[in-house]
């Protein structure tokens, strides 16, 4: 007997240990989905007739029902789970499975595509549902090793394991970009989306994200730290706000940086070029010229780290910020608030000289006034026009505008979809 005793104790490695924690409390999650699209009554090959129908029968539509796979964890016994928001997106019905068998109907609190989060809520919980322990991703080793748990090609409770390879990667996921990842050689496969990273104590590390269609033994994780602060947020307000300080900053040329000081540590910071309402701060207010070297323990090497970094923090969020200012370094608090809706409206009217206004039922926003003399009409804007996106985001709202013109004011200029009629064009500015 003693020895399959001790031969158990040395097959429970720390990844067991882990495993054995956690497992109860990843589930698989299983979406189903009803989608329409525009359909003629004929099969047609001639792009022609294709056009002609799709006109003529513009009311005749297909409804079709789609079912998908994916992972989560629960992070609150009282039956709250993390997920990505690609796993659930469009869905009209969840069932949940947990690792002992069970099955429990879900529902979305609240989803937000561009960190590619989602909060779902189990229906009627029982008291005994297990749930994970919740780690810092702010406190991560390159090279340390973690463990993913989810349900790749539906093999439910499927566990993989790797080291961290890099943190603060950026990648380009259907046509969104997503900053600040985690990057492991765990591999991450569909269906293994929204399950939990784990480091060798089985905290959750991070929310497990494929939405990176070329990866060949490269995984992708949000950081559970952000993750968090979106659940809390949507836990309070029922979406997701992000943060505005009223901060507009640019990128530090080498005149301005020799103009700030010589002594500004070389590729690092941005430049404040205005601050709306200093009152925010609970610390030294920020002025015009002060260079920003860091988000919280992100640095800061330019104006998209910047824009990203703040990002990562909701509406209701205390910010650290490491400021430079006439050769000394100081720290200051900023209280983060939701940005004004006419925020967008007013920026793009003063900087590009184009008034939107928004309007239902319809995508992006209406030109409604283009300023005489501007780049709006030098480029050839006119009212009706409509702008769909700005450097991919949707502008589907005036909060979704400001969000998107924070981040092109930081890099001086993006990339707008403007639709005109049927036709639509992408104009830089």
């Amino acid at each position: 007997m003693p020895f399959p005793l001790a031969a158990d104790d040395l097959r429970r490695t720390p990844v067991v240990r882990a495993v054995e924690q956690v497992s109860a409390a990843v589930v698989n999650i299983s979406t189903l989905s009803v989608k329409e699209t525009a359909a003629t009554p004929f099969v047609m090959n001639d792009p022609f007739f294709d056009e002609f129908f799709r006109d003529f029968f513009q009311g005749f539509r297909r409804s079709y029902t789609t079912r998908s796979l994916g992972s989560g964890v629960l992070i609150s016994c009282d039956g709250h789970i993390l997920t990505n928001a690609h796993v659930v997106a469009g869905a009209t019905d969840i069932t949940i499975f947990t690792g002992d068998h069970r099955e429990f109907k879900a529902r979305i609190l609240g989803s937000d595509s561009r960190s590619d989060i989602a909060v779902l809520a189990v229906e009627n919980p029982p008291h005994d549902l297990g749930c994970a322990r919740v780690g810092n991703s702010d406190e991560l080793f390159i090279g340390e090793p973690v463990i993913a748990i989810g349900n790749p090609f539906g093999f439910s409770n499927t566990v993989t394991t790797g080291i961290i390879s890099a943190v603060g990667r950026s990648i380009r996921g259907d046509g969104v970009v997503f900053h600040n990842l985690i990057q492991t050689d765990t591999m991450i496969n569909p269906g293994n989306s929204g399950g939990p990273l784990l480091n060798i104590h089985g905290d959750v590390i991070g929310i497990n994200t494929a939405m990176y269609r070329r990866a060949q033994g490269i995984g992708f994780s949000i950081p559970v730290n952000r993750a968090m602060r979106i659940y809390e947020y949507i836990l309070r307000h029922g979406t997701l706000d992000r943060a505005w300080i009223g901060v507009e900053v640019q990128e530090l040329s080498s005149q301005l940086r020799s103009a700030i000081g010589s002594q500004l540590p070389r590729n690092r910071g941005v430049a404040v070029t205005e601050v709306a309402n200093p009152s925010l701060f609970r610390g030294e207010a920020l002025q015009p010229q002060d260079v920003i070297l860091a988000v919280g323990n992100m640095p800061v090497t330019g104006a998209a780290d910047y824009v990203m970094g703040i990002h990562d923090y909701t509406a209701d969020d205390v910010i650290d910020l490491t400021v430079w200012r006439e050769n000394r370094v100081f720290h200051t608090r900023v209280q983060a608030r939701r940005a004004p809706d006419t925020y967008g409206i007013l920026v793009l009217a003063r900087w590009l000289g184009v008034e939107l206004k928004a309007t239902s039922g319809q995508r992006g926003m209406e030109v409604a006034r283009v300023h005489s003399g501007s780049w709006a009409q030098r480029a050839g804007f006119r009212p009706g026009d409509r702008v769909l996106t700005i450097d991919d985001i949707p502008i589907n709202s005036p909060q979704l505008l400001a969000e998107a013109i924070v981040l092109v004011r930081a890099k001086e200029g993006g990339v707008m979809e403007v639709a005109r009629g049927r036709q639509t064009t992408r104009i830089q500015f």
